[in-house]
């Protein structure tokens, strides 16, 4: 190669790698867990937040690992999800618990985007993973308040019919005694 093809190369791979450096920079400070996968299927990178969050190390959590925390009622969904859209190499958007690092499950939701080359071909997924627990809980105790609030409402409901139930019955009854007091 010439010096000029040489030095053309050069720089390339070292923009290539300060772009690789930005983005790892940006993806272990960013305020979610980030994934990627190759055209495989499999995992090839997950940020520190998300290494933090699976209390695992990089090389556990590559490859098929990252699914070893997916909550076992959740596990079949979650793949299936997962395959379907990458076959179609389309968008998705998933809620599953995910084992954190504590032992404690917690509710996620995980979006992922196919990843295209500068040719337009396909290179994979990118994903993130955001931790949605409290607002979930959040979400089921304003259910059960709601559900709570109905019940209260048709047990009033059910009180006050009583209630008007008895009152018309006694003033009846009252009535009657009042008029069998008349004929007589």
């Amino acid at each position: 190669l010439s010096n000029r093809h040489r030095a053309v190369r050069e720089a390339a791979e070292q923009a290539h790698r300060e772009g690789e450096e930005r983005f790892r920079l940006v993806a272990d400070t960013a305020p979610v867990n980030i994934w990627m996968s190759g055209t495989d299927k499999l995992c090839t990178y997950v940020n520190k937040r998300w290494l933090d969050f699976r209390g695992r190390t990089l090389e556990a959590e590559l490859g098929t690992g990252w699914a070893e925390g997916i909550h076992p009622d959740d596990v079949d969904r979650c793949l299936e999800t997962y395959h379907t859209s990458f076959d179609a190499k389309v968008p998705f958007n998933m809620d599953y618990r995910l084992l954190r690092h504590d032992g404690e499950y917690r509710w996620v939701i995980d979006s992922g985007v196919p990843r295209f080359n500068g040719d337009g071909r396909f290179a994979g997924y990118i994903g993130s993973v955001i931790d949605v627990t409290e607002r979930k809980s959040a979400e089921e105790a304003l259910a059960s308040i709601g559900r709570r609030l109905i019940e209260a409402h048709e047990e009033e409901r059910a009180w006050i019919g009583r209630e008007l139930h008895d009152d018309v019955n006694q003033r009846l009854a009252l009535l009657a005694v009042e008029l069998d007091n008349a004929r007589q």
